[in-house]
């Protein structure tokens, strides 16, 4: 970020991971039990991030358990993720003790920020001791930014049960994000609810909904060479096949005897299907998905449906296939309840919606 000093750079990323942490602390605490694969799923994501948090927190005596004595033997021995969850009640410990409106609601996170940002500057400028700040290349494999809490949000009390809408404004706002880890952190993001508990089902497989299908048994989506912790792989086997279908159209179409044809040959350009999948992954983010065995159209307006499309598709490309000559690329989307009709206007649009 231009202008943004080096310990700027560490105080905005260890800001937002404490208070990551801190948040998921305050959800466990709800619960009545910890989340641990979550805490160790977080942990795992960014373990430099985890190490300094886990450094400021047992610094201001606040450190429980496997955090204490980790910090007590000289923070020789390293942290993994089976002291993640320590970390957590740690980091809520500390807020809880810091005399601050601890309600876990939309503004938690700002009094946290105002509290604890200048606490964190005032650690990092006085302390000798603290490892070296993170980089900007740090950021890329640890996608923690002060704009984008993508993590945190996700680690909510992710649902899907509000009523809003991810607008296109929210959606565009990251694809057209002049800061790439503003995209890696919701590619992050929803790398990390796709492989959640809520979405595993039996082995490699997963929920995963593409192309208008709804595989019950999961798509088994890993294979050789493949890493669902890679965001390069994570794009090309899902995300942009997922973009597509958020803009309306099949993933693929394969012609009578021939080969299967892909929605990336309509685009204006190479990098419109990668941002597709971006757009994607900011919808499963922002509206809190754990599990994939649902077209994400729900949660966007038919509006947004079809900007995404004029923004990113080739007007030019020809939509008709013959393997599907009712919609020829294009892919039903009908929006309502189970047994409501299509009227004639619905069936004449371009985007009609898929029944949830």
């Amino acid at each position: 970020m231009q202008g943004t000093t080096e310990t700027g750079t560490n105080r905005n990323n260890l800001l937002v991971g404490f208070r990551t942490y801190a948040v998921r602390g305050a959800l466990d605490e709800k619960a009545g039990k910890p989340n641990t694969q979550l805490n160790k799923e977080k942990f795992s994501i960014a373990p430099k991030v985890a190490a300094k948090i886990a450094h400021f927190v047992a610094a201001h005596g606040f450190g429980l358990t496997s955090i204490k004595t980790w910090f007590e033997n000289g923070r020789k021995s390293g942290l993994n993720t089976g002291q993640a969850t320590a970390l957590t009640k740690s980091a809520w410990l500390m807020v809880k003790e810091s005399g601050i409106d601890c309600t876990l609601n939309d503004t938690l996170k700002d009094r946290i920020n105002d509290h604890f940002g200048p606490m964190l500057e005032d650690w990092l400028s006085a302390d000798d001791e603290i490892d070296n700040p993170l980089t900007e290349e740090d950021d890329m494999d640890e996608p923690l930014t002060e704009e984008n809490d993508i993590v945190e949000d996700l680690l909510g009390e992710a649902s899907v049960e509000s009523n809003d809408m991810v607008t296109l404004e929210e959606i565009m706002a990251v694809v057209n994000s002049d800061d790439n880890a503003d995209r890696m952190a919701v590619v992050r993001g929803a790398i990390l609810a796709f492989t959640g508990a809520d979405n595993a089902l039996n082995g490699n497989a997963l929920n995963f909904y593409r192309n208008g299908v709804n595989k019950k048994a999961g798509i088994a989506i890993t294979g050789k060479g493949f890493n669902l912790s890679k965001a390069a792989d994570f794009l090309k086997k899902v995300a942009n096949h997922c973009g597509a279908n958020l803009a309306g159209l099949a993933s693929w179409r394969t012609p009578k005897g021939g080969n299967r044809e892909w929605a990336s040959s309509l685009m204006k350009d190479a990098s419109s299907s990668t941002l597709l999948g971006i757009a994607w992954c900011t919808v499963a983010v922002k509206a809190g998905v754990v599990t994939f065995n649902h077209d994400l159209r729900k949660y966007v307006s038919d509006e947004t449906i079809e900007a995404l499309q004029q923004c990113f598709v080739d007007p030019s490309a020809d939509m008709t296939h013959d393997s599907a000559p009712k919609n020829g690329w294009y892919l039903p989307y009908l929006r309502g309840d189970a047994d409501w009709k299509k009227s004639g206007t619905t069936q004449d649009s371009i985007v009609d919606s898929l029944l949830l």
